[in-house]
């Protein structure tokens, strides 16, 4: 049986209109597609271009959906966090693959990195206004929580078709 390889690209960073782009190229079977996310300029010292962590994040769904017809391999340019990692690939990723029928496990080559990011203190989340994004809302805005919530970022991915 083939693997099919799918690779987050080198992220780059561009400034356009006071706004600001990160993106990674994204590319499997010969296809490609551009991801990114675009914040305020304002923000841009909160976009970390270092690290595939958020990239890789967000086409997970994606990455196991695909994995159904094809078993997955995904190869990262830049590095992730090894907590990331670590995560993903002992509970994460298993979990899932076992619990939701259309979900299969993918395999993420080893390209870790372990050190922190430095970052102005912002700190986001993802909002579909469902059970999950709801319950991190309401845990992680408190106040006494060493990295208490600051912003909502709504994607418009379009991830199931």
């Amino acid at each position: 049986m083939k693997n099919n390889l799918v690779t987050v690209g080198k992220i780059t960073k561009e400034e356009v209109n006071n706004k600001t782009k990160l993106k990674s190229l994204i590319s499997y079977e010969n296809k490609s597609f551009n991801l990114w996310i675009e914040v305020p300029s304002i923000y841009q010292d909160a976009l970390c271009e270092s690290r595939s962590d958020g990239f890789l994040v967000a086409i997970l769904p994606w990455l196991m959906m695909k994995s159904k017809e094809c078993p997955v391999i995904v190869k990262t340019i830049d590095p992730i966090s090894v907590s990331l990692y670590a995560k993903l690939v002992d509970s994460f990723i298993p979990l899932l693959s076992k619990r939701i029928e259309y979900y299969s496990s993918i395999a993420i080559e080893k390209n870790v990195i372990d050190s922190t990011v430095k970052n102005k203190r912002f700190v986001a989340t993802g909002v579909s206004c469902g059970v999950d994004s709801s319950y991190t809302i309401a845990k992680y805005t408190n106040k006494d929580y060493c990295f208490p919530l600051t912003h909502l970022i709504y994607y418009s991915m379009g991830i199931y078709g």
